[in-house]
């Protein structure tokens, strides 16, 4: 965390909202004040943003409108002083076995993940669709003299078995064709890479509808037949672990059908069903704790 920090305050503050904002407001050139006004409404002005346009659900248009806004940058960096529990810190207390190799950041964002992970002693890349948050990365890394490789993942291809560690944090439920990016990464990782990604679906709302997906399952049922085995995932989010491996077709296909099976809309409405009767339960019963701690107590003598 002492490492996360530092990557957000620069080295030229001590709080990093201060070092967020003091970034912003000089990449920018706005004043320290708007900025941190913009970082508390960021999420209102994108909605606003996204009003202007027409509001169209269609996925191609959501992804044309996250490439043109810079405004999601200052919300990221607000959320990145604010977390706990980083997904790269997660990360990095769970791979603490594997040697620091080549790291890319697929979908940067702001990019603090990867200086996070540059500072842990990755070669970093890092990319984006979004041309304004790939120069705002690669502004970052110039202003603490750090070496980087940067695409636009527009428009750039990603070099073959590449990298080490692929991490894509609030990433994936803004990809319009998933099978397909997943069949970049695992490309461009090398054999018994590692893959590790979270799933930050919302259900729709005006201010969640760039969201594309409401659920895991859009996702995750397409990682293993791709080419990966999954690892146990990381709590508390949680964030999918993964690890290239070879399939041959008839094995690939038969797990595509298994998860197809196991993750769907019918499964995924029946855990959440669980969940809410589990909660209910447990809140029925808060009250009797104390007696049925008592009671399996007397059961267990």
């Amino acid at each position: 965390m002492d490492i996360w920090r530092r990557c957000l305050t620069g080295d030229r503050f001590t709080d990093p909202y201060e070092g967020v904002i003091d970034e912003l407001s000089r990449y920018f050139e706005i004043p320290p004040e708007k900025v941190c006004w913009i970082c508390e409404h960021s999420a209102e002005m994108v909605a606003e943003e996204w009003h202007k346009t027409g509001k169209s659900t269609i996925p191609d248009e959501i992804h044309r409108f996250y490439q043109a806004q810079p405004l999601w940058l200052f919300g990221t960096l607000r959320y990145h002083t604010n977390q706990t529990q980083p997904h790269g810190v997660v990360i990095a207390d769970a791979l603490q076995h594997v040697p620091p190799g080549h790291h890319l950041d697929f979908g940067c964002g702001a990019a603090t993940a990867s200086l996070f992970f540059n500072a842990l002693g990755w070669q970093t890349s890092l990319g984006d669709v979004s041309e304004s948050a790939v120069n705002f990365a690669r502004w970052r890394f110039e202003q603490r003299g750090i070496q980087g490789t940067f695409y636009n993942l527009e428009t750039d291809e990603l070099p073959l078995n590449t990298y080490d560690l692929i991490t894509a944090f609030d990433v994936m439920t803004c990809v319009v064709d998933v099978p397909k990016a997943l069949r970049r990464l695992h490309q461009s990782l090398k054999p018994g890479g590692y893959l590790l990604f979270n799933v930050d679906s919302r259900k729709p709302t005006p201010m969640t509808i760039w969201h594309l997906y409401d659920a895991h399952y859009p996702v995750i049922r397409h990682v293993r037949r791709i080419g990966f085995r999954s690892l146990p995932k990381l709590p508390p989010y949680p964030l999918y672990c993964y690890q290239k491996t070879d399939r041959s077709p008839l094995n690939a296909a038969a797990v595509g059908l298994l998860d197809r099976m196991q993750h769907n809309r019918f499964e995924t409405t029946v855990r959440e069903q669980a969940h809410s009767i589990a909660f209910h339960v447990k809140r029925l019963l808060r009250p009797y704790k104390e007696d049925i701690n008592k009671f399996r107590t007397w059961l267990s003598r």
